[in-house]
């Protein structure tokens, strides 16, 4: 008797996070080193296993072939008669006989990906062939890393006052956002949240499910924290982006965890209004100075299976993972988890966590060692850390003031202006120089009688805020001066403005300062299972970007080169005013070969912050039908940070990646409900989709092959959603129709990818799933 089998193979489309041992994140790169590439030739059976981005089921420039995919060919018998692992570009050859019928399974998939779409340049993880051929390609994806053409960017924005205070300064953004694709010509940003509603935001999450935006509170001197102060972590509800709500998330504080020891009640001078006639409302803010970069929180991710907040505690230096609902509801303080985040092996104790960042289910962790006790640059180190079962350990450092850095400023353009402290502090006083934290004004042994009554000075100190991993599994590092966000955009000196010797007494802001961001970007270029600092603009067996021998990054030169301000002609004539712009903040879409950069002046905007694309490949900035990828956010204006780093963190708002679900109906020949080799595909077959209320979702028809798919981008097909497929068009099971004579084969029988799911349910072939 002749049987039916419906079959989905697993091949269901959803966010998944996954526990993994260390050595999983860099499989890739290990057995690339380990196994060559396999040239498929006509008459072989071969293809590629690859990384599809964009979800196209077609293989890109920029999507990286998978090693270490173990591919078999089994015969009509269910022997093999075949094996390969994919090579370094993710290719393989089977040494199988032209027009043998074999069934082709992939397995060894690292674990945080899963099979991509089905389509033209894909397959499913089990395929079959009659005759060779080049192209049994197989698709995989991380579901996190997917970012459709229609995301957006948002970031956040300082402001200078008490959000709390009723007044002006708490009317502007905190909170923006704006296209993906924007280039310089482009209007201005999309409002999302007040600085009354968050304060002071550094820490950005998304959150697809529920369409939310997570803000997390920063400690940056002159601007005030928001209502729940240090412990505040912010929702901006974009379900309906024209209408963004803001809400009180969880404070952290009220949870019992220490987040600083600075609060809203220590800075009480901070202006309630922005002076819009002249300069911004000054203030003091003293306590505030030495706490930059050790109060609040640094950098903030959403984990990759879109069901926790990732959350770096600056002030106890732990890891905070926060059980987020999947329609963004407020958690409780018992879905806070703590990790401490160790020393690695930093001088005197003295180390700093900002960044974080999930990749491939694995959590990294951006250190520098601060050398605020020793005093000593050679004890300024930058240590990449990761989390395994055991905690935190330290698996890539470098020196961070042992290379050339840009300067802040030209001495060409300053000159005799520029003040001159002790060479161990100041040395050329425009920056280019990485120096030690320190935690005290007093500390840099200023005269302030000599200081002009606005004097640029700069003391470059280093947090490493971002973390992006490229296509190549190579890592782009951004840092931020702290210094920014101690000093200020002319405002008063961190003295007490009672005490007689103080340079603000009387309220006068003698030495008020002008800050430059003077941040950075490194590239980590990612080599035999490891990392290698970029070295003169270029990775190592790569061609070298423009910026070699810039004098300005390791080995005299910077890969990300244009990392620079752009003034021409329009403005003054400054020249490159700016040699180093970044803020430290960084959002790489995978697929794209670029990566955004928030930097000061982005375009030809005096005085402006915003947003730079640079090309992975060679550091060069895009352009889009001719017009430069660079987009100024704001224009210097009372109340903002000017050039003092002004903002924040960015971030990538993408949907949820596509969801499908399918695969086979055959003709079960042999009855021992596997799909053999030999086996056919039953074309014409109609296959109904319904959701969990027994509604039909859609309803599509076996192809030549015997498969059938239903696709979120064509139907509606949500993220953890109960449906079902069912068979029941009793034309198909009349005289004449596909199914005539045909009955269900078991279901069940094992390997999940080989076999049948279906059971009968009223009388009808009936597989229950969810997404």
């Amino acid at each position: 008797m002749r049987v039916l089998a419906a079959l989905i193979a697993y091949e269901l489309r959803k966010p998944q996070f996954f526990f993994i041992c260390a050595l999983v994140a860099v499989l890739t790169v290990v057995l690339g080193a380990m196994t060559a590439s396999a040239q498929c030739n006509p008459g072989d059976l071969g293809g590629e296993v690859y990384r599809d981005y964009d979800a196209s089921a077609t293989r890109e420039a920029q999507e990286p072939g998978v090693a270490g995919v173990q591919v078999t060919a089994f015969d009509a018998n269910n022997a093999i008669v075949a094996s390969a692992v994919t090579g370094s570009d993710g290719s393989y050859v089977l040494a199988v006989v032209d027009g043998t019928p074999v069934r082709i399974e992939f397995s060894q998939i690292p674990s945080a990906l899963q099979p991509g779409p089905q389509g033209s340049g894909s397959v499913t993880t089990v395929a079959f062939r009659n005759r060779n051929s080049c192209d049994v390609n197989l698709a995989l994806n991380n579901p996190a890393q997917y970012c459709g053409d229609d995301a957006d960017l948002a970031t956040t924005c300082f402001v200078g006052g008490d959000a709390n205070g009723g007044g002006t300064a708490g009317l502007l953004d905190t909170v923006i956002g704006y296209p993906y694709d924007v280039v310089e010509t482009d209007s201005g940003p999309t409002h999302y949240a007040f600085n009354s509603e968050t304060g002071s935001v550094w820490g950005l999450a998304y959150q697809r499910a529920s369409k939310s935006l997570f803000a997390a509170a920063y400690l940056k001197r002159h601007s005030g924290f928001g209502p729940m102060g240090s412990g505040g972590i912010y929702r901006i509800d974009l379900s309906d982006p024209t209408n963004p709500v803001v809400s009180n998330f969880i404070d952290l504080q009220a949870c019992g965890i220490t987040t600083g020891d600075v609060s809203n009640a220590d800075r009480t001078d901070l202006p309630a209004n922005i002076n819009f006639g002249g300069i911004p409302a000054p203030s003091f803010d003293v306590k505030a100075f030495g706490e930059v970069g050790r109060d609040s929180f640094g950098d903030m991710e959403m984990s990759e299976d879109d069901r926790r907040l990732l959350l770096v505690n600056l002030h106890t230096r732990e890891l905070h993972r926060i059980a987020v609902n999947t329609d963004g509801s407020s958690p409780n303080c018992s879905d806070v988890e703590t990790i401490a985040i160790p020393n690695p092996n930093c001088s005197g104790g003295d180390y700093a966590p900002f960044a974080i960042k999930q990749h491939d289910g694995l959590t990294y962790v951006g250190v520098v060692c601060t050398a605020q006790t020793s005093q000593d640059p050679n004890d300024l180190v930058a240590h990449l850390m990761m989390l395994s079962d055991v905690g935190f350990s330290s698996i890539f450092s470098w020196s961070i003031a042992s290379y050339p850095h840009g300067f802040g400023l030209p001495l060409s353009f300053l000159g005799s202006a520029l003040p001159n402290g002790p060479s161990n502090q100041v040395a050329d006083g425009v920056g280019g120089i990485i120096h030690p934290w320190i935690t005290d004004f007093s500390e840099l042994g200023l005269s302030f009688a000599s200081l002009p009554f606005v004097a640029f000075y700069v003391y470059d100190q280093l947090i490493w805020t971002n973390i992006e991993f490229d296509s190549d599994g190579s890592i782009i590092a951004a840092f931020r001066n702290r210094w920014t966000d101690m000093l200020g955009n002319l405002n008063y000196l961190p003295y007490d403005p009672s005490d007689p010797t103080s340079p603000n007494f009387g309220g006068d802001p003698l030495g008020s300062f002008d800050i430059p961001a003077g941040g950075d970007i490194v590239r980590l270029c990612a080599r035999s299972g490891g990392y290698v600092l970029e070295n003169n603009g270029q990775c190592p067996g790569e061609a070298a970007s423009a910026g070699a021998g810039n004098s300005e990054g390791p080995g005299g030169g910077e890969y990300y080169y244009l990392d620079v301000a752009r003034l021409d002609a329009a403005n003054p004539p400054i020249g490159d005013a700016h040699r180093e712009t970044s803020v430290g903040a960084l959002a790489l879409k995978y697929g794209s070969g670029e990566v955004a950069s928030n930097v000061i002046n982005p375009t030809n905007l005096f005085a402006s912050a915003g947003t730079h694309f640079y090309n992975n490949a060679d550091g060069s900035i895009p352009e889009i039908s001719g017009v430069k990828r660079a987009y100024p956010v704001y224009v210097d204006s009372p109340g903002l940070f000017g050039k003092a780093s002004g903002l924040g963190d960015i971030d990538l708002m993408c949907a949820p990646a596509p969801i499908e679900i399918g695969n086979r109906v055959w003709l079960d020949t042999n009855g021992n409900c596997i799909q053999d080799a030999a086996e056919v595909g039953i074309s014409g077959v109609t296959v109904s989709l319904y959701d969990a209320n027994g509604q039909i979702v859609a309803t599509t028809t076996t192809d030549v092959n015997g498969e059938y798919y239903f696709r979120s981008s064509q139907v509606n097909i949500q993220p953890s959603g109960q449906y079902s497929v069912r068979i029941e068009n009793k034309v198909d099971f009349e005289n004449g129709g596909p199914l005539s004579a045909l009955t269900l084969t078991c279901a069940n029988q094992g390997n999940d990818g080989i076999d049948s799911d279906a059971g009968l349910v009223d009388g009808n072939p009936r597989i229950d799933l969810t997404t």
